[in-house]
């Protein structure tokens, strides 16, 4: 019997990944412009930080929930919630409605993370785990831009239309996992998928983390702050981009802007990983940082074609650093018994950045304008940068690898979004 390939084996779920990224993406998208139609900008961001920090606070209960009731289950159960939040909109454009719209949101996002990390390792074979995530990615990743050409449409609509779009995805979407192959066990309980653990709900006590974080030093504290500058910079990119678009006749080029963080990640991100593993790691992490910090600062001075090339030459610089940070750091945990600790460290800064940069982008764009907003949200990224400069003084990184490709050991380097997750 011939097996099914990895698209065609998860392929309603695959569907499903799409279409709530798809909605889910657009929602979260159009929060900043559909705030400000009602209150002011910089509560906007605190309410949307807000939102986030829920979601940081609450990841380790959900992913208790996700082991104990089953993936497939409480992944349908969110994306029901945030179908309620989608239909309060429904009832017009107040207060009330929006605070409703966002508190649903949150919920239906505190599943879905972890629940499709850990369903795709559940059903990826041992050895194909690397595969399975990355369609996963792709279906995610292709729901993103969906909703990036969606959002030009949809930008100045009526509530109850972006709220009736939204939730006829969310149907869709629905549709698409209750079809999917049902979860009769979870990660934790079947205990088979250690080879890939770095992608699975982290779940760890603090007298462990510091221990493991400074035996893997320089390469995770320089990671943990490069995501958390990252993730500042691309929460103000997401928060001010669509309301630049909102007072834009015509929003142009820009309208494709949100989808080529992505796009470099997609087109160069295994040729970076090949780099990261042949060259000087040291000079490729103080290069990258570098690009990206520099180009994200001009990043909003042209919101033209402009800002589609510096968007692209920013995530290479963003991906070059953290190539090169990741095979580092895969040279110093031989043993790869901590992916998953680290992994969870890392995502934590990440998630926190998410908080944060809504909040000061709020600020930022009444104060000083949405080109300087997202040049300050830049800054900690040159924070990172000197710090890297710092703290690599005097250190050698591993000698470049010169073995093939199919003698070393799967790169753990998990999968970075530019995009809310």
């Amino acid at each position: 019997m011939l097996k099914k390939s990895p698209i065609l084996a998860l392929l309603p779920f695959w569907l499903f990944v799409f279409l709530f990224k798809f909605a889910a993406g657009l929602h979260y998208t159009l929060l900043s412009p559909l705030g400000e139609r009602i209150i002011p900008v910089w509560i906007v961001g605190i309410i949307i930080g807000a939102a986030s920090l829920g979601q940081l606070i609450f990841d380790v209960p959900a992913g208790f929930i996700l082991d104990r009731f089953g993936y497939i289950r409480m992944l349908t159960i969110g994306t029901g919630i945030f179908f309620l939040g989608a239909v309060a909109l429904f009832f017009g454009l107040t207060i009330v409605t929006y605070s409703i719209t966002i508190f649903f949101s949150f919920l239906g996002w505190l599943f879905f993370g972890p629940g499709i990390n850990a369903y795709t390792l559940l059903q990826a074979p041992q050895t194909a785990g690397g595969r399975y995530m990355g369609i996963q990615h792709a279906s995610a990743s292709l729901g993103i831009v969906c909703a990036s050409i969606a959002l030009i449409f949809l930008i100045h609509a009526p509530a109850i239309v972006i709220g009736s779009v939204i939730a006829l995805i969310f149907v869709l979407a629905i549709i698409a996992i209750a079809q999917a192959k049902k979860d009769h066990d979870t990660v934790s309980i079947t205990g088979e998928k250690r080879e890939h653990k770095s992608y699975y709900v982290r779940r760890k006590t603090l007298s462990k983390i510091l221990p493991a974080m400074a035996r893997l030093n320089p390469a995770s504290a320089i990671l943990a702050f490069q995501d958390f500058a990252g993730s500042v910079f691309y929460g103000v990119i997401w928060f001010v981009v669509p309301l630049v678009i909102a007072e834009q006749q015509s929003a142009g080029a820009l309208s494709l802007g949100l989808g080529v963080f992505d796009l470099s990640v997609v087109l160069l991100g295994a040729l970076l990983g090949k780099i990261a593993d042949r060259y000087d790691k040291k000079i490729l992490i103080f290069l990258g940082l570098f690009c990206f910090a520099a180009f994200g600062v001009f990043l909003g001075f042209s919101f033209n074609i402009i800002f589609l090339v510096l968007g692209f030459l920013t995530t290479t610089g963003d991906e070059m650093s953290s190539a090169s940070l990741w095979s580092w750091l895969e040279e110093l945990d031989t043993q790869h018994e901590e992916d998953g600790l680290i992994n969870g460290v890392i995502t934590f800064f990440d998630d926190l950045g998410w908080t944060v940069g809504p909040v000061i982008a709020g600020f930022l764009f009444e104060t000083v304008g949405p080109s300087r907003a997202i040049a300050i949200g830049a800054i900690p990224i040159f924070a990172s940068w000197l710090f890297a400069i710092m703290f690599l003084h005097g250190k050698n990184p591993p000698r470049p690898a010169l073995v093939a490709a199919s003698e070393k050991p799967t790169n753990r380097k998990p999968i970075r979004h530019r995009h809310k997750k």
